[in-house]
């Protein structure tokens, strides 16, 4: 790859979370960027297809090796060999059908209430009635993380972590983000951090702090998941009912109990924090946006009589804007903003180049992979890519040739076979969440929180103050907005 640009130390810009390395990847104007010596980056809709389909020929890159929490037993994320991520995910993806949402949709509502309590709860002002005032400043990244969290361990552990209503729990977000970090850490330099290394361990040296917090967590959570075994009760039907009854339908097999508790520390950590930046995306937008937020309320209100009557169903499958808003948000401000490499396997990798009209072909062992901030933002697919602009994604306001291309190059949730098993579930709390809060009432910007400043550099990628900035750790680190709220007249449900 002599002729492909290089980016300078990328490895530790990544590791480091900041934002300048994935700028100079969205701003290239070549489709191939250098990441390492051993790794490209590529930045086109074909190369989606090309690499991240079921008949690439690729695997997950060595950099997933170190990050398997527990011994022997990867999930459907870190799993790297191909037929062991195919068994697990038949099993897995069973929990979230449309049968198991539809169970698991009564634990969402009753989280997404207690949501809507909180933002909407007014603050007492002499002299005016308590119901039109405006509630106190809320920081959406807290309490998204707080709803999502609450509504991943009540369907993943049978048992929630309230941490809507109490802060007895909420240190295990501080604990889970900074694991996150340490695994895009130790997914740029995997060899520091690889199982079983018996001179040196990054981990004891770097997080030790960190490795306490952690074992605490789990301890926690494994308690949970034992109990939940042992008492599973056959009338409760949520994703861990799911998980402990599915078999492959190919060798009629169960997840083991480690491979259940992997399973479930995924949703956890990574469910929680991605769908939960989406949600405050959406709402950072929508605030600094107010044409979007009136015509998204004016669709809601005029489709759904009662906040109550916003449940699962055709009716809100059918409310197009209130999904373009969301996807429109991800698009921005994606909720793993970085890149997800796969290691070329023996035989090769070809990728048609849209520049050339030819095909390249690269060799085995080269991990590649598409930066999804980039291509998010790459004007080829999204015409004014750092403008928030629902539209983009209806046919009723752009040609259908035209969405369709935008669709090409959309991957929030990754591509392909392991693409997150989990985007029917992320996509139900979102709609539901961003429609009920919607509805009942108006929101305005009360702080400055998760514009630009955010990151390394203040003049290196987030310049844009409206644009809702996150930092890439492999998940998103995000903070704000910070909004206050009011409920409209007789907007009580």
């Amino acid at each position: 790859m002599p002729s492909t640009p290089a980016l300078f130390w990328p490895r530790l810009h990544t590791s480091m979370g900041c934002t300048m390395h994935t700028k100079g990847i969205s701003t290239s104007m070549c489709p191939y960027v250098r990441y390492a010596p051993d790794r490209l980056v590529i930045n086109t809709n074909r190369a989606i297809k090309d690499v991240y389909s079921y008949a690439s020929n690729v695997q997950k890159s060595k950099g997933y090796e170190p990050l398997p929490v527990f011994p022997g037993a990867c999930n459907t994320h870190t799993a790297i060999n191909k037929r062991i991520h195919g068994r697990k995910r038949r099993i897995v993806s069973q929990g979230f059908s449309d049968s198991a949402l539809r169970s698991a949709e009564p634990f969402i509502l009753d989280k997404v209430r207690k949501l809507c309590d909180a933002l909407y709860m007014a603050t007492e002002v002499s002299g005016k009635n308590p119901s039109s005032a405006w509630s106190g400043k809320k920081n959406m990244a807290n309490w998204d993380t707080y709803l999502t969290m609450d509504i991943v361990s009540e369907l993943a552990f049978g048992k929630s972590l309230d941490m809507l209503t109490s802060p007895k729990h909420r240190w295990i977000t501080e604990t889970i983000s900074g694991y996150i970090k340490r695994s895009y850490i130790a997914m740029q330099y995997p060899w520091l951090f690889r199982p079983g290394s018996s001179w040196f361990s990054a981990d004891t040296w770097l997080f030790p702090g960190l490795l306490k917090d952690r074992a605490r967590y789990l301890g926690a959570t494994k308690h949970i998941v034992e109990e939940r075994i042992e008492k599973e009760d056959d009338s409760r039907k949520d994703i861990m009912s799911h998980l402990l009854k599915a078999k492959d339908p190919q060798t009629g097999e169960n997840l083991t109990f480690e491979e259940v508790w992997a399973e479930s520390y995924l949703m956890i950590s990574a469910g929680g924090d991605t769908t939960a930046t989406a949600i405050s995306a959406a709402f950072f937008y929508l605030s600094r946006n107010p044409s979007c937020l009136s015509a998204l309320q004016h669709s809601l209100r005029s489709t759904f009589p009662t906040v109550e009557s916003i449940v699962q169903g055709p009716t809100l499958h059918s409310c197009n804007y209130l999904r373009a808003c969301i996807d429109e948000a991800m698009r921005m401000s994606p909720p793993a903003p970085g890149v997800f490499f796969r290691e070329i396997l023996t035989g090769g990798l070809s990728v048609d180049n849209e520049d050339s009209g030819t095909t390249d072909h690269f060799a085995p062992g080269l991990d590649v992979g598409t930066g999804i901030y980039a291509i998010h933002h790459n004007p080829l697919y999204f015409p004014d890519p750092f403008s928030y602009n629902p539209s983009r994604w209806l046919e009723s306001a752009k040609p259908a040739e035209q969405v369709a291309l935008a669709k090409s190059a959309f991957m929030p949730f990754s591509s392909g076979p392991r693409a997150c098993a989990a985007k029917p579930l992320a996509y139900l709390e979102m709609a539901l969440a961003v429609a009920r809060i919607v509805w009942l009432g108006e929101m305005r910007v009360a702080g400055r929180e998760g514009e630009g400043g955010f990151g390394c550099w203040e003049d290196r990628g987030v310049e844009r103050k409206g644009e809702y900035q996150v930092e890439d750790q492999m998940t998103s680190s995000k903070d704000g907005p910070v909004l206050e709220f009011r409920r409209a007249g007789g907007m009580g449900g």
